[in-house]
């Protein structure tokens, strides 16, 4: 048991200095450093925290390349061990011996995190590298200890409760939603869902009941795709307005 114990610290302290070696070299924009401490047959996952798209990268070259690229404004730093996910360990992943081990870190907007795959004989360089963004900053959701406790219904005797509160939300009686969502299938409820806890207004088309000029007039079009009611032929050009109607707000998305 000791022994495994100071096996452990021994890759938690391979991987910090990893971390802190590749959070300078990213920062100082060394192509020879960032070489250094990635392998040549380099795989870089990044999902909206550097290139605010899902981009793969399969070599050495264009990971170094993109990360080059996208530091300036991205400026992200703060690369440490993730206290909640599992220590680092040995493993072997595609007959790779490796040191695995996930991290958080943090951009100019939002927060991260990562997995990093080290290989055993040559610990300063890493062969996996996955980022992604987790929670944008000002934006973020109300999980965990920022969850609502309810503690303000208790207390406000006589005012609006909870179902009171969801269903003027829900009604949206005196604004309208910031974004319309066209069927509530799986995805939609998904995004209605992310929606909620980022604090933007939704509009769901298999729940809401018109209300607004823009809103009524949405659904309106949306309704006989919805239902099915609309000829195949005919959705695109649903589509289409739908799309004009959106367009008539800038601060509108459609869904």
């Amino acid at each position: 048991m000791n022994k495994i114990n100071v096996q452990m610290q021994s890759d938690a302290e391979i991987v910090i200095r990893w971390l802190g070696t590749f959070e300078q070299a990213l920062k100082a924009g060394d192509e020879g450093a960032l070489r250094a401490v990635l392998a040549e047959e380099c795989h870089w996952r990044d999902l909206l925290a550097f290139t605010w798209n899902i981009t793969l990268h399969d070599d050495r070259d264009h990971a170094m390349a993109d990360l080059r690229r996208a530091q300036p404004t991205i400026q992200a730093q703060n690369f440490r061990l993730a206290e909640t996910r599992t220590p680092p360990r040995r493993v072997k992943r595609h007959g790779i011996d490796s040191i695995e081990a996930f991290f958080s870190f943090e951009t100019k907007f939002g927060r991260g995190s990562g997995i990093v795959r080290l290989i055993t004989d040559r610990p300063e360089r890493a062969w996996v590298l996955a980022t992604s963004l987790d929670e944008l900053k000002g934006h973020e959701e109300p999980i965990n200890m920022r969850r609502p406790a309810g503690s303000a219904y208790s207390r406000n005797f006589g005012g609006d409760n909870w179902s009171d509160i969801r269903g003027k939300e829900q009604t949206f009686a005196d604004r309208e939603p910031a974004v319309l969502i066209v069927g509530a299938g799986q995805a939609g409820l998904a995004v209605a869902a992310r929606l909620r806890l980022l604090g933007r207004g939704y509009a769901d088309l298999g729940q809401a009941q018109p209300r607004g000029r823009y809103l009524a007039r949405a659904l309106s079009l949306a309704g006989a795709a919805q239902s099915g009611k609309a000829e195949p032929h005919a959705l695109p050009a649903l589509a289409a307005q739908l799309a004009e109607v959106s367009a008539e707000r800038h601060d509108c998305w459609l869904a």
